[in-house]
């Protein structure tokens, strides 16, 4: 069989291609994550920030926090969204009155930054997936699976997907689904954080979430761009015509159009004005 052949050929099995949720790991796994849910339902009443990393998968894993934490407590929660293609945390973006500060897809490594908050009464959330350099790592519950003490198997995740297992371990803690319409971002991020499509966890969640695309950012981006109509949602149209615009808005585009693109992500925004404006955008690139 052909088929067969160049699958062993990379590595590969039958089982991969139909890789679904019995595929898919336990994200209750991960070291911290009791922890890190503790922290965050005792922080509901107060004043919580999601700190939004500047590509591809910084925006899809902070948008997922974003709508989960609407949708289930119905929480406007701040965003913060740096100048830039810049990682990591900006101190001086960080209100001085906040309570708790989550920050997926980057901080691992940024214990002195974290001790700065800790003193001034801001608790850190890390959902990331970066390696990391643990100096300073007792001031924040820091959940990633390249952390020393963390039993997660896939380390090639990406922080979208670090997020949604997350997300989604709480709610099965609780018996209810307010995770699993946001697989699609965890889908899209994978791929365009380049992640290894090899690992059957990875593998699982781009296949379940490329059946349904329900993001109304992406699934209205799909609709109306006439190159794509012809074109399968898979990992090459992730790779060459959803992520690069997205990415170029974030290096080119102010801070405000920044923050319209991730709230559109979010679904907090209806997407046709976003999706005018990254046209706008890519056009001055091009």
């Amino acid at each position: 069989n052909a088929a067969e052949a160049v699958l062993e050929a990379r590595g590969l099995t039958k089982e991969w291609l139909t890789a679904g949720t019995a595929d898919m790991l336990d994200g209750r796994k991960m070291h911290n994550f009791e922890k890190g849910a503790e922290l965050l339902k005792s922080n509901l009443d107060k004043k919580i920030a999601v700190y939004v990393d500047s590509d591809t998968d910084g925006f899809s894993s902070s948008a997922i926090m974003y709508a989960w934490l609407k949708d289930k407590y119905n929480l406007e929660v701040l965003t913060i969204v740096p100048e830039g293609k810049i990682h990591g945390i900006i101190l001086d973006l960080i209100p001085e009155d906040l309570d708790l500060l989550i920050v997926p897809d980057a901080s691992s490594s940024e214990g002195a930054i974290h001790k700065q908050l800790i003193e001034r009464g801001t608790q850190i959330l890390v959902l990331d997936h970066h390696e990391i350099n643990f100096e300073n790592g007792e001031y924040a519950t820091i959940i990633n699976p390249h952390h020393p003490e963390c039993s997660y198997e896939n380390k090639n995740i990406s922080g979208t997907g670090v997020v949604y297992k997350f997300v989604e371990g709480i709610d099965k803690n609780e018996g209810v689904d307010f995770h699993s319409r946001h697989l699609d971002l965890v889908a899209i991020a994978t791929v365009a954080d380049s992640m290894d499509l090899k690992n059957m966890d990875n593998k699982a969640m781009i296949n379940l979430g490329f059946k349904e695309i329900k993001n109304p950012y992406f699934k209205e981006y799909y609709k109306f761009s006439q190159r794509l109509a012809d074109k399968p949602f898979d990992a090459m149209l992730v790779s060459f015509y959803l992520a690069p615009p997205i990415n170029a808005l974030i290096r080119l585009g102010s801070k405000e159009e920044k923050t319209e693109l991730f709230l559109a992500i979010a679904g907090a925004i209806k997407p046709q004005p976003v999706i005018a404006m990254i046209g706008r955008v890519k056009s001055k690139q091009d």
